[in-house]
């Protein structure tokens, strides 16, 4: 589950900042589901590091996301994009690169689009904004 956990951190970090609400929103989900391990603040800023020195070592987004869609199945890549879609609404601002890094995740983990419609559906009821494309 490390790949699913580092989808959705770079969502967090994705417009350039990781948002308390955004944190909170990963410890949740990750505590939440069942399919991953619950982790704490200092275990999850310790993969955040080690996903920070991957990408100064020359590691882009793209083959992070490569990498999870090699090691996911059908429902754990459904999984990673639900939570990507969670924490990006979290701090009710939808940025461009946001949508950017979702619309790049659903491309490479080639995501049914009647399931991709699904989740956005129902991330926008909760959140109330925003459309997801």
């Amino acid at each position: 589950m490390l790949k699913l956990i580092e989808l959705i951190i770079i969502a967090a970090a994705v417009d350039g900042k990781i948002a308390e609400s955004e944190q909170d929103t990963i410890l949740r989900i990750l505590t939440q589901n069942q399919k991953t391990p619950p982790l704490s603040t200092a275990q999850l800023a310790n993969i955040q590091s080690q996903l920070i020195a991957r990408f100064k070592n020359g590691e882009t987004r793209e083959s992070v996301i490569r990498q999870a869609a090699s090691s996911l199945d059908a429902t754990g890549k459904l999984l990673a994009y639900a939570m990507a879609v969670e924490v990006v609404m979290s701090d009710n601002v939808l940025a461009v690169g946001e949508t950017d890094f979702l619309r790049e995740q659903r491309k490479i983990l080639e995501l049914d689009p009647e399931n991709v419609d699904k989740i956005h559906f129902s991330a926008t009821l909760r959140y109330g904004f925003g459309t997801l494309e």
